[in-house]
């Protein structure tokens, strides 16, 4: 009998990149009863510190994040607001 995935375990790393002074979540889902991983759909593979972007694999989500107040928010980019300079 196959399992049906009704459970989930999810991990969420931080990454630090140090030479560019930005973070990155780095996300996994996996069946918490069979413990198959599950593929993420409708990400680009790459990096992107200001996006999400897919491993390869499509095993892990990679979402650039920053401090709050340190961009715009998307609200704000509806709104017309630009940061001139960033990291």
């Amino acid at each position: 009998m196959s399992c049906k995935h009704e459970a989930f375990e999810a991990s969420v790393r931080v990454a630090r990149i140090e030479d560019q002074g930005r973070f990155m979540a780095e996300i996994r889902i996996t069946c918490a009863n069979c413990g198959k991983p599950m593929q993420f759909m409708g990400l680009e593979p790459g990096l992107n510190y200001d996006g999400a972007t897919v491993s390869l694999d499509g095993l892990e989500a990679n979402i650039g994040i920053h401090p709050v107040g340190q961009r715009p928010n998307p609200l704000q980019k509806l709104m017309g607001y630009t940061v001139k300079a960033h990291n």
